[in-house]
């Protein structure tokens, strides 16, 4: 069976930085409200699809890290 070994999200959603590495048993995501439990699910999620059409009615804007796209914004 194969197994997710490493999950890297980079300015994805309300993560700037996060590596996971998986145990190939058994997971559980636990957290307070916006902790970020299902944005890591949505990430999953897209990778494996790897549908556009998915990205498109999720909205590529809600998907970048709001603090970075600020600091951008800032720069320019």
């Amino acid at each position: 069976m194969k197994c997710i070994q490493k999950i890297k999200l980079t300015n994805f959603k309300r993560f700037r930085q996060l590596e996971i590495y998986p145990d190939p048993a058994l997971n559980l995501l636990i957290g307070d409200n916006e902790a970020g439990k299902s944005s890591i699910l949505t990430a999953i999620d897209i990778v494996l699809c790897a549908s556009r059409s998915k990205v498109e009615t999720i909205g590529i804007d809600t998907l970048f890290n709001l603090d970075v796209i600020e600091q951008f914004m800032q720069s320019q």
